[in-house]
């Protein structure tokens, strides 16, 4: 479990019981929406992957590296915030220790990560672009645009 590391209070509504309601209550946990609350959720995951013997990268501390066990090749983890993607032979052993820890919600190869697109070519290499990013910021313009000229500009 993973707590925060300052005191961080709040009013008591009706899910802490009718007999709290009202009260002053103080949060011990990190919540979602916290300002610390991320940093917790990175000590503690940073302490499973060394656990794991995963170190992280001296020019990026979002990307994990170990040796595989059989010695021949190195395994990685890319971590932000709470999203992650492995890249291993063995990708499914890293994930069952990682589910040991925490719930995940989607296993599989990635089609979007971190604002990119990722295809499997029949070359069996990996395609990566940003289709679904532009065409989603695209789509923010041009709402922006249509709420502006929406309005009554006094000229």
């Amino acid at each position: 479990m993973m707590y925060t590391t300052g005191k961080v209070y709040d009013k008591a509504e009706l899910e802490f019981g009718e007999k709290n309601m009202g009260k002053i209550i103080v949060i011990r946990k990190a919540l979602y929406g916290l300002a610390t609350s991320c940093a917790r959720f990175h000590d503690h995951l940073m302490d499973t992957l060394c656990s794991m013997d995963f170190q992280p990268m001296q020019f990026d501390r979002g990307i994990w590296i170990c040796r595989s066990e059989d010695g021949e090749s190195y395994e990685y983890i890319c971590t932000h915030v709470d999203d992650f993607c492995i890249f291993s032979k063995h990708a499914q052993m890293v994930m069952k220790q990682i589910q040991s820890v925490y719930t995940v919600k989607s296993i599989g190869a990635p089609d979007y990560y971190l604002g990119n697109d990722y295809k499997w070519n029949a070359k069996g290499q990996w395609n990566i672009g940003y289709k679904k990013y532009i065409a989603e910021a695209v789509s923010c313009i041009k709402q922006m645009f249509r709420k502006l000229l929406n309005h009554n500009i006094p000229m």
